[in-house]
């Protein structure tokens, strides 16, 4: 199961492969214990196996040679320890059989080679800043280690931010950085998210969860966990006026992961509200099965109380379908006037939005045709190019 940032980078790379011929790529994993799967995606994809193949062999080795899991304590550490100082050093040595010192690009938190080899100079992509900004909304542990990467960043590192908003609340947050080097540059939906238009297909997905081919439903997809507020979502559906009217066939369905909230409450509250049997919480769907669950939902959903960049919302414009979501953090940046922008914390509004969507096929053709004209301005190649001069540049001052 691939997460929000692996599919981000793994688009970027595609495009970088597809349109920037000049570019010489090298992929590496930033632990060993993924190099393996690295290793596959990349073949998969025919993108550059870059370091991929040599980490995972690396990776094997030091695991026959220090193998961690029967050692008691102390010695397990120090195991872990040797394992990581060995695979970090072969890194740096590949890295500096090259010719040129390369460009460093940190697509997730910090990489080892930093400290390691100087001579790169450093480009960081920053997602959000959760974990810094919502602390209390976070597992145990998240902090530390985001605020040790943010803190890492100095004022001649590139710093490449998903939406002027994160990139706001780093330069906030991290004064040492130098505005003239932080960029927004934003990412985009893959090019599998367009409108269904065959009904068999949406049919077909529907019947998988249980749902009939004739049922309308409102969708929210996201990870199952505070911040991302279903909690409202749950609460705006009960309050809908017609719900045993005019809507009584409707159905609620929330995609995605489990995170690190209480799917038991969700369920819990519903039950409280009456809208138990509406209710469905399919889990975790595979990408392919996507697009017709958008094409086929009245309204999609997203009262995110913080986002980085919000790529769900995306998706389901790229789809046609109609977007209700928070004015907060970058989804404004998102939607822009392409779908009703709603203060996340406040039910009723939330609830009105939704009735005015439901109630109005005019509303939502519009809002349906907006959503599409506003998703055609992003696409992996704009900001595959915008990354790619971005690159050049750096080489060129150096």
């Amino acid at each position: 199961m691939r997460t929000g940032i692996h599919r981000c980078i793994l688009e970027l790379l595609r495009a970088l492969h597809r349109d920037h011929a000049d570019l010489q790529l090298v992929p590496f994993s930033r632990t060993g214990n993924a190099a393996a799967d690295l290793r596959v995606v990349l073949q998969q994809e025919g993108l550059p196996p870059g370091l991929a193949p040599r980490q995972a062999r690396l990776d094997r080795l030091v695991r026959t040679v220090l193998p961690a899991s029967p050692l008691p304590g102390k010695l397990r550490e120090l195991a872990y320890t040797v394992r990581e100082r060995a695979y970090e050093s072969a890194l740096v040595r590949a890295l500096r059989s090259t010719s040129d010192p390369p460009l460093l690009q940190d697509c997730f938190q910090g990489t080892p080679l930093r400290k390691a080899f100087p001579p790169c100079h450093h480009l960081a992509i920053v997602y959000d800043l959760i974990p810094i900004l919502f602390p209390l909304q976070i597992q145990a542990g998240f902090f530390e280690p985001f605020d040790a990467f943010y803190a890492s960043l100095t004022a001649n590192d590139t710093v490449i931010c998903i939406s002027e908003a994160t990139r706001l609340d780093l330069l906030r947050c991290y004064t040492q950085l130098n505005p003239d080097r932080c960029l927004a540059i934003p990412l985009a939906a893959s090019e599998q998210f367009r409108p269904e238009h065959d009904q068999v297909a949406i049919a077909a997905i529907k019947n998988r969860l249980g749902l009939a081919a004739d049922q309308p439903y409102v969708l929210s997809l996201c990870t199952l966990e505070p911040r991302k507020n279903l909690a409202a979502v749950v609460q705006a559906f009960a309050r809908l006026p017609g719900l045993q009217a005019e809507h009584a066939q409707l159905r609620l369905v929330l995609v995605g992961t489990s995170g690190w909230g209480d799917q038991a409450e969700l369920a819990a509250m519903a039950r409280d509200l009456g809208v138990f049997d509406r209710l469905l919480i399919t889990g975790y769907l595979p990408d392919a099965e996507l697009p017709a669950l958008y094409s086929g939902a009245l309204a999609f959903l997203y009262p995110s109380l913080y986002e980085g960049f919000g790529l769900p919302v995306l998706e389901a414009m790229q789809c046609g379908t109609p977007v209700i979501s928070s004015n907060r953090s970058s989804l404004p940046e998102v939607v822009g006037e392409a779908g009703l922008l709603i203060d996340p914390t406040d039910i009723d509004a939330l609830a009105t939005a939704l009735e005015a969507v439901l109630s109005s096929t005019e509303l939502r053709q519009r809002l349906g045709a907006d959503a599409l004209e506003r998703a055609s301005l992003f696409s992996w190649s704009t900001t595959a190019g915008r990354i790619a001069q971005l690159y050049r540049e750096r080489h060129n001052s150096r």
